[in-house]
């Protein structure tokens, strides 16, 4: 970037001078300058003296920049001085372009930093753009423009008057990350309350970056890389953060697995590791060996508990990898067809001193915990060692480029504002409207302008100042006014409007109110929230609990909900169940004689998801002869978009219908009766129902269960 001038094209016959008129150019220099000359074919030379190099000549034949040890080049310049106790302005404009996201150019042009590169000196913008330097000596400069977000631009600028020099700046390829998870509660009273988190990026947020993908059949490793080769990945960070923990799986088939040297380096512009400049002090670590059984094993490098985790700046690149001791073991990497050059995995191989690149993603990780560099400076980075020499041929010494880290204004990437998007067209996507700007510090707000009794759906788009997000998940919810003579409480634990499960509370309410059942709605909005007590219950002749997609950590239901469905039961109520992975989540170790789904349910035994059934799969639930069942006969898929529905035999003496699907044929609901009370159990959802021909439908289900 520091030419002072285009190239300029010249021919030579036999021994010639080559004189070069650069007076019309307007080249004025302050500081040392550098004169070079290109060849374009193999005959032509630039003639030298034989003579101990005094450190001003260069050459590059290809592979670097290298200074002859015994030769001196004829090449000269003649210069004018000019008076050095002029002075001169330079002045202008910043602009900068809209957001990648598509948000317009900012308003307030403040904040960029022109600065005259090699030197302190630099201004800021105001709010319209403009800066202005005064009292620079006569002379060619480098004068760059920055702005976070935004990629950096220099220019050349000559000074032997007053100068206006402006720039246009454009935005990196930044993305802008919708919020995360957002829920919304149904049942309320003329409103809809929603939460989100977030979006990752942003100050408070954390996650795991990486480039892998599981492979369809292999995973595949270089074995006997030789000592000093290196196998890394390049990470892209397009947000303040500080990395934590890197991880990486490695294997080796001799089962040797020796000591590695952990490195995170920087970039060398060209996509590639730059050896000399370790951002931290290289580790030694011992590599977690592949296990026959239990398959990948995860090397962890937690480089906080080490103290020495890593804070960088938006677009910053850098090189996460390990450096072979011995020939033992590899990292492991997937099967992806690359898709850039050089991909961004890639082998130094010692042993021919060469990169390959071109090779599929390592099984490497790392965890970068975001922050704002306005309140948390980033720390100073360590300088690069001393390079060592490498030596070329007999008579050169070749010495790698010098780095230096870019100059960045700091600022964070905080959310401007949400802007919050409803319809109540389930069928249409395209009927969204804006209904509410929030605060960019917000993750709660309450729609306050719902019918009740009426499907709501929301999504929610991020600003901030580089541009726009794509929308959030949508989210589903049903405000609802209460009925005091409602004979069915539904009690809504699918985890949609807390955890991002998927919302099936659709098919138990339209079910409901198809059949003209009145009812009233809990919607569990916390994972480890209570359920209704017993004391709610009572006020009702049935209850009806889903759970959706929930399997672990006593999210389907508690100790405390299993205790209040019993008192609920001795009183005379009536309970039905749906879940999948109720048994997994609560018995995963079987069910006894005195366990709550024995008692509860008339369970005997159970067998962990019998099948996997796929959204475009269709199995056959038939109902028992002689139960509440009989005669029903209908098709189930699974409602949980791409992922499976996975179902449970339920084995017991009042089995009451059976799912048939594959080499699978067995009861999937079972269920108890008394004098006082009967209660309902299904592995299947009402939601993987579909509606066929009657009575095939989950309104004739619900019907039968309830009232049969």
């Amino acid at each position: 970037e520091g030419n002072l001038l285009p190239e300029i094209p010249h021919s030579a016959t036999g021994t010639t001078l080559v004189v070069v008129d650069v007076d019309d150019y307007d080249i004025y220099v302050n500081s040392d300058f550098v004169v070079s000359f290109g060849i374009y074919d193999s005959t032509s030379f630039i003639l030298s003296q034989t003579m101990p190099s005094d450190d001003h000549d260069w050459m590059d034949i290809g592979f670097g920049w290298f200074m002859p040890d015994s030769s001196r080049f004829i090449i000269g310049a003649e210069i004018e001085y000019v008076d050095s106790t002029d002075r001169y302005n330079l002045d202008g404009y910043v602009n900068v372009s809209g957001g990648t996201g598509g948000s317009p150019p900012p308003s307030d042009l403040s904040g960029s930093i022109v600065r005259i590169e090699g030197t302190d000196i630099c201004d800021t913008t105001n709010v319209d753009g403009y800066y202005e330097i005064e009292d620079l000596e006569p002379g060619t400069y480098i004068v760059s423009a920055s702005r976070t977000w935004f990629e950096s631009q220099s220019m050349l600028v000559s000074l032997n008057a007053d100068k206006s020099q402006d720039f246009n700046l454009i935005p990196y390829n930044l993305p802008v990350n919708p919020p995360r998870i957002l829920r919304a509660e149904s049942f309320h009273d003329g409103e809809v309350p929603l939460h989100w988190q977030s979006p990752m990026g942003s100050p408070g947020t954390a996650e795991w970056h990486t480039y892998w993908e599981y492979p369809e059949s292999l995973f595949y490793y270089r074995p006997h890389l030789a000592p000093n080769s290196v196998e890394c990945t390049r990470f892209d960070l397009w947000a303040p953060c500080t990395l934590t923990t890197a991880r990486i799986c490695f294997y080796d088939s001799a089962g040797i697995y020796d000591d590695v040297e952990f490195h995170i380096w920087g970039d060398d512009g060209a996509g590639f590791p730059d050896f000399s400049d370790d951002l931290i002090s290289p580790l030694t670590i011992s590599p977690t060996p592949f296990s026959a059984t239990s398959g990948l094993q995860w090397t962890y490098v937690n480089m906080e508990s080490l103290g020495c985790p890593l804070q960088l700046l938006p677009g910053d690149q850098i090189h996460i990898g390990i450096k072979h001791i011995t020939s033992h073991p590899s990292v492991i990497f997937d099967e992806t067809t690359p898709l850039e050059t050089p991909t961004r995995s890639k082998i130094f191989d010692a042993s021919i001193s060469n990169w390959d690149a071109d090779i599929a993603d390592f099984l490497l990780e790392v965890y970068a915990e975001y922050f704002d560099i306005g309140s948390r400076p980033s720390g100073p980075r360590p300088g690069p060692e001393p390079a060592e020499i490498r030596f070329v041929d007999k008579d050169a010494s070749c010495i790698p480029s010098a780095t230096s880290p870019r100059m960045r204004p700091m600022t964070g990437i905080a959310v401007e504002f949400y802007d919050i998007y409803r319809t109540t067209d389930l069928d249409d996507t395209t009927s969204f409207s804006l209904i509410a700007t929030v605060p960019g510090d917000s993750t709660d707000w309450v729609d306050e302008t719902v019918a009740n009794d009426t499907w709501n759906a929301y999504y929610i788009k991020t600003h901030q100042s580089h541009g726009i997000s794509e929308r959030s998940n949508y989210a589903l919810a049903y405000p609802k006014t209460p009925v005091d003579t409602a004979h069915v409480l539904l009690v809504d634990d699918d985890g949609s409007s807390w955890g991002g499960g998927i919302n099936e509370g659709w098919a138990y309410i339209d079910a409901l109110d198809s059949l003209g059942i009145a009812f009233n709605g809990i919607d569990l909005n916390d994972p480890w929230a209570e359920g209704p007590t017993a004391a709610e219950m009572f006020d009702y002749d049935a209850v009806i609990w889903f759970t959706g997609m929930l399997y672990s950590d006593s999210t389907t239901l508690m100790d405390s909900d299993e205790s209040n469905i019993e008192t609920y039961l001795t009183a005379g109520g009536n309970f039905a169940l749906f879940s999948q992975d109720y048994l997994w989540d609560r018995y995963n170790s079987g069910v006894s004689p005195s366990d709550f789904p024995a008692r509860t349910f008339g369970l005997d035994s159970v067998q962990q998801d019998v099948c996997t059934i796929s959204n475009e799969d269709i199995a056959s639930l038939m109902g028992d002869v002689g139960g509440v069942f009989t005669g029903m006969n209908l098709e189930v898929s699974s409602p949980f978009g791409s992922f499976s529905l996975a179902p449970d035999a339920l084995f017991g003496p009042n089995e009451m219908a059976e799912l048939s699907f594959g080499p699978f044929h067995g009861p999937v609901v079972c269920g108890k009766s008394s004098l006082d009370s009967k209660t309902l159990f299904s592995s299947v959802p009402l939601s993987a129902i579909r509606d066929t021909t009657d009575p095939n439908n989950k309104a004739e289900f619900v019907r039968r269960m309830l009232l049969d």
